[in-house]
Parts: structure tokens; C-alpha cells; sequence
């Protein structure tokens, strides 16, 4: 591979040489019993170590342009998972969940296609670990698809934009929307519909699946309401995704600038072993091995004029995970990358990584190198006693 990925976590200051705050300066009264339960207060003539109860965890990494980015730890052997970060295209923005085909081409800011693969590992490690699920987001009518004939939303949407000018969809960095966007946001899937599918393709061909009616991903939720002829389901997507998963406000960070440092914290239990995460995807990420597709258009008439001739055809480089285990004080790192996810993925199964671009000199940011490589390492944990 051409990068090495380095997850360092240093654990710092469980000794007696970082002192608590005593918990009163005084000491107890004359003739009371000390507390054997409480934290020594590390004084000189104590001569016993300070007891360490959380370590804080500060976590930084570079990150390339356009990354989705998710954060999280895992405890007790992968038995509980905990969101530490999710970029907001896919915790409030809907990028995971909302109307379209999967498959759907992309564009900069593009507001349709249902991106299950965009942070697949994470979504289904929530899901394995007893993370509910969220509804599928759908068409209010017409097939899924098609990039024209819905419902119009509203006049001037607060994030997405379309065009449907080739040179403008082709500029993937643009700082600005070429035209507005006043599609729909859609509405959730009934578990009663069966019938609704998308336009799929694979290496055993092309097909018409079915929409599951659950999904890892949250719906959009910067919308107060409907508007113009929306479906009533809109003004449900926020509350019901803060419902099924509460900390979402908490966890969502906006997608971080290309080549400056990101930085993300939280706080374990001392003394037990958890394992630190970090999932990493960017759009357009072509090598050898996941060359640019053609546009999709089969199965015959599942695809519009408009989906067929615009934008630009998905299926890089999937995302890319990284790892490392905290078990004690000291530093730790990773120089490799433990897995990547399938092309299209929709499970959270991990494959070897060797066919990623891995040259931060020839390909920077490409593939494994999305995590940039700085002085022999990717991702930078520093854990201290917590305060």
C-alpha cells in the first residue's frame, strides 16, 4: 500500500506525578476515618499513587479534501459503541438517507441518491451494537431512479443545489451552487410498500431491488417543516431521528478543511481496554482497481433523461477504516489502514485494504492517504486523566 495510516494514543497522567485537586484542604476532622473510596489527594506525605477514574481522549488527524468523516469507540470487546464525531452531510443533512437511487450520479452539493456506502463501517457497528434504526427516505411519488418529475419543495434550499450544466456539475470543489435547488426532501418509506425499488448494478448484472424499509443513517434534519407541496413527513424527520439516537446535536461536526488539523475529544473509563476508530470516505476517488464507471443506465427506462446525462458516475475508492487499541498508559499507533468496506457497501464488513491507493507523494489524499501522513503518523490520540 502507499501510505501508512498511525493512530498514536499517548496515555499520559495516571501516576502519582499528576495531582487531583484535594477534595478539602482540611483534611477530615480529628478522629474521623478517612474515605478508602475516594481519590487520594495526592500531598506529598500520602505516598500513595493518584487514582485515575476517566482518561480524556484528544483526538487529531489531517483529513483530505471533501472527507466524510466518522469518529467513534468501541467497549468491552465491540460490545458497546460510542459516536465520538459523524460529519454533518451525513448526521443532519440526510446525505445517508433520502430520496433517489444508491447509484444515482453525484455533483458538488448534489441533493438526491441515498448514499449507504458513504460510512458504512460505522453506521452498521451502530447497528450491531444495539443502535436502532432509522425509516427509509423515498420519493413522494415517481420512481426512484429518476432526477426530475417530483414534487417541488421549497424555493431556495438552505444546502443542496443541482445543475444541470455539465461544465459546473464537474467541479467538485465549487465554493458556490451553480443553480438552486427547490426539489423535494421525500417522505419516509410505508412498511406497507413493497413495490418500491431502485436501479442497482453489480458484477452479476443490472436489477430493480427493493428499498429496505430500515436505515443506518438519520433523515434530514435541517428542516423545520414542509413547504410547498412536501409530504408531512418532513416536519417528523428531526424529532424521530433525536428519538432513535439522541445524541445526534452532540456528535455531528462540520465536514473539516482539507490539510489543517482536526481535533475531537472524549472521555472512557480508566483501566479498561477500548478500541479507537476512525472511518474515512471522499467521492470521486478513482485508481486502477476502482476505475470511473460509466453512467448507470440500465435496467432499460429506470433511469431518467436527467440521472442518465448529468452529474458524474459513483464508485471510487470505498471508505477506509482505521484502528488502534488503548489497553494502558504509554503511546500507541497504527501504521496501516485494518480494513476497507465494499464497493457500494451497505453491510459494515471489512476487506483487506491492498488494492487502496497508498503514494502520499504521487496521489496525496487519495485512498488510504485520505487521513494525510505526517511524521509517520495518520490519526493522534493524547490521553490524560481526566479532570
Amino acid at each position: 500500500m502507499r501510505s501508512f495510516l498511525l493512530l498514536t494514543i499517548a496515555l499520559v497522567g495516571c501516576s502519582g506525578s499528576h495531582s487531583m485537586e484535594p477534595r478539602d484542604a482540611g483534611g477530615p476532622p480529628d478522629g474521623a476515618p478517612a474515605d478508602a473510596g475516594a481519590p487520594d489527594s495526592g500531598a506529598p506525605d500520602s505516598g500513595a499513587p493518584l487514582r485515575c477514574e476517566e482518561w480524556a481522549l484528544a483526538i487529531g488527524f489531517v483529513p483530505t479534501a471533501r472527507a466524510q468523516i466518522a469518529v467513534w469507540i468501541e467497549h468491552d470487546d465491540g460490545a458497546r459503541l460510542e459516536t465520538v464525531a459523524v460529519t454533518q452531510a451525513t448526521s443532519l443533512r440526510g446525505l445517508g438517507n433520502r430520496p433517489g437511487a444508491q447509484q444515482m450520479n453525484t455533483g458538488y452539493a448534489w441533493p438526491m441518491g441515498r448514499r449507504l456506502d458513504v460510512l458504512p463501517r460505522w453506521a452498521g457497528r451502530r447497528l450491531e451494537t444495539g443502535g436502532r434504526a432509522f425509516r427509509s427516505v423515498v420519493f413522494l411519488e415517481g420512481p426512484e431512479g429518476f432526477a426530475a418529475g417530483h414534487a417541488r419543495g421549497p424555493e431556495i434550499d438552505s444546502f443542496y443545489c443541482m445543475s444541470f450544466h455539465r461544465g459546473a456539475v464537474e467541479r467538485m470543489d465549487a465554493i458556490t451552487c451553480a443553480s438552486l435547488w427547490g426539489g423535494e426532501s421525500g417522505r419516509y418509506l410505508r412498511e406497507d410498500e413493497t413495490d418500491v425499488v431502485e436501479p442497482f448494478v453489480d458484477a452479476s448484472g443490472a436489477r430493480m431491488r427493493p428499498v429496505p424499509f430500515d436505515s443506518p443513517y438519520p433523515p434530514r434534519r435541517d428542516r423545520a417543516g414542509p413547504q410547498r407541496e412536501e409530504h408531512p413527513d418532513v416536519g417528523r424527520f428531526a424529532g424521530d431521528a433525536l428519538e432513535i439516537m439522541p445524541e445526534l446535536d452532540a456528535i455531528t461536526v462540520a465536514t473539516p478543511r482539507a490539510d489543517l488539523p482536526a481535533h475531537y475529544e472524549a472521555r472512557v473509563p480508566a483501566g479498561r481496554p477500548v478500541s479507537v476508530f476512525v472511518e474515512a470516505n471522499t467521492e470521486l476517488d478513482f485508481n486502477d482497481a476502482f476505475p470511473q464507471p460509466p453512467v448507470p443506465t440500465e435496467p432499460e427506462g429506470a433511469w431518467d433523461t436527467w440521472a442518465r446525462s448529468y452529474g458524474l458516475a459513483r464508485g471510487g475508492q470505498p471508505s477506509v477504516v482505521y484502528r488502534v487499541d488503548v489497553d494502558g498508559p504509554g503511546r500507541h499507533a497504527a501504521a496501516v489502514p485494518i480494513g476497507r468496506t465494499a464497493r457500494f457497501a451497505t453491510t459494515p464488513n471489512l476487506l483487506a485494504p491492498d488494492d487502496l491507493t497508498d503514494d502520499p507523494a504521487a496521489r496525496p489524499g487519495s485512498g488510504a492517504d485520505r487521513l494525510r501522513l505526517a511524521d509517520g503518523e495518520r490519526v493522534r490520540v493524547e490521553v490524560s486523566c481526566a479532570r
